[in-house]
């Protein structure tokens, strides 16, 4: 899909911006950090939450 890498890192800066204490995982829990779900309210309120990562396209001839 075009544009995968860019919808992929604008997903993980909005998950970021919504998990207020990151920096502290970031010493503590790397690789394993659990993001937290976002709210309907979060993804509402910021489409980056909910751009498609990818789409699933039929390329059979029918």
């Amino acid at each position: 899909m075009d544009g995968y890498d860019q919808v992929v890192s604008e997903r993980f800066d909005a998950l970021l911006a919504i998990d207020d204490d990151f920096s502290q995982c970031l010493e503590e829990e790397l690789p394993w950090h659990e993001y937290p779900t976002p709210t309907a309210g979060q993804i509402a309120a910021d489409p980056r939450l909910s751009e498609p990562i990818f789409q699933i396209e039929d390329v059979t001839e029918g």
